[in-house]
């Protein structure tokens, strides 16, 4: 099996579904499954990279004006097809429906190789944050045309599958999500300290924790103003980390000026792994997530989540036992949980427990071994195998019977 990957977001961009995709290649390398991944190029990305790993061909890619941490792929047709024929793909795996989706679609479709394709935005759900609502009946045909051929979609929550299925689309599988627990983990309780002094946080502060794109679909506002409402007296022991960027950052730092609030831009590895576990909490209010990555690696390193009970977040919170599931895009009611919860930390450390104990559960190698099972269920039925015996009954006189 040979599997070509198309995809407008790979390592070293730093998201979700970067990640996951990123991952993914690794996976099937290690299963000693030949990969071929188009992929866009990147300013950040090590000459190393582009000059000795042939398994990922690199596309121009440029910086998307209203949103410059996104970045468009132009695909190289003629290059492509060349890399491509020679490679023989036997499987597409097309995990993004824009660029170079687009161009892969059109290659595999062309020569009836067999695609499956992986959905990981809601891309619906996302239009009236930016008054684009007018655009969904257009929207929702267009991914139903993109869709239509492909003989598997893997979606990262039943949340998803069932999103996909009341919009009427079929051969809906689950891919989940893991998370690495030796990388994300919980710090001993003297090393936490230490971290917390060289931040210059208090002994008593309880610091809350976001992990994100800083972008109106991860419904920033509500935290902002749930924020913006708490008294004086209660936020003055209480800390505000955010880590991430995006177009909303110059906004939140102006509105949130003077309170608790420290904006880390984008942090990685071991550092970003330090943040999680020496936060207190995990707040992360955005209702339109179809799966939630950045949750779970909140679990994984022992703190509990602040989250809302929608899209697939919902699906790794229980309240009350690993974290707390609030009513989506309520500023009030989250509030009132920051004010509560950051003076009972007996709730606090009852929940860390539930929380690693949750992500324990989830083993990237069973989540991609079954997902390579899939690809070869699909390439089975493209191709399937006719016995010498069936063979032999239908042949008569050295003629095949219709």
């Amino acid at each position: 099996m040979r599997i070509a990957l198309f995809t407008d977001t790979f390592d070293p961009e730093i998201n979700g579904v970067a990640r996951t995709l990123t991952r993914l290649h690794r996976a099937l390398q290690q299963r000693g499954i030949e990969t071929l991944v188009i992929a866009p190029e990147y300013p950040q990305q090590s000459a190393t990279d582009t000059l000795f790993d042939h398994s990922v061909q690199r596309n121009l890619s440029f910086p998307f004006l209203p949103y410059p941490e996104v970045r468009l792929s132009l695909p190289r047709p003629f290059y492509l097809k060349k890399k491509l024929d020679a490679f023989a793909p036997t499987l597409c795996h097309i995990a993004t429906p824009v660029n170079l989706g687009l161009y892969g679609k059109s290659y595999c479709q062309a020569r009836r190789i067999p695609m499956v394709a992986s959905y990981h935005t809601h891309f619906d759900r996302y239009l009236h944050y930016y008054n684009l609502g007018w655009m969904l009946p257009v929207l929702n045909e267009y991914m139903k045309w993109f869709h239509q051929p492909m003989k598997r979609i893997y979606a990262p929550s039943n949340e998803t599958i069932e999103h996909l299925k009341a919009q009427g689309f079929a051969r809906l599988e689950l891919f989940s999500r893991g998370v690495d627990t030796v990388e994300f983990a919980p710090l001993e309780q003297a090393e936490c300290r230490v971290l917390r002094q060289n931040l210059g946080i208090g002994e008593h502060t309880t610091v809350y924790l976001y992990v994100g794109r800083l972008a109106v679909e991860k419904d920033l506002d509500i935290l902002k103003d749930a924020l913006l409402a708490i008294p004086d007296e209660a936020l003055h022991n209480m800390l505000f980390l955010f880590v991430g960027d995006g177009p909303l950052r110059a906004g939140l730092e102006q509105a949130l000026q003077g309170k608790p609030v420290r904006f880390l831009g984008f942090r990685k590895g071991k550092e970003l792994a330090n943040l999680y576990a020496l936060a207190d909490w995990f707040v992360f209010p955005s209702s339109t997530e179809t799966f939630g990555n950045v949750v779970l690696e909140a679990l994984a390193s022992g703190t509990p989540v602040i989250g809302v009970n929608a899209g697939g977040v919902k699906e790794l919170i229980r309240h009350d036992e690993n974290g707390f599931l609030l009513p989506p895009r309520n500023a009030d009611a989250l509030k009132d949980a920051l004010i509560n919860l950051a003076v009972r930390s007996g709730i606090r450390h009852r929940l860390r427990t539930g929380a690693r104990n949750s992500a324990l559960l989830r083993s990237w190698d069973a989540i991609f071994d079954r997902l390579v099972e899939s690809y070869h269920e699909v390439t089975r039925e493209a191709h399937p195998v006719v016995s010498v015996h069936t063979t032999a009954k239908r042949t008569v006189n050295g003629n095949i019977k219709g």
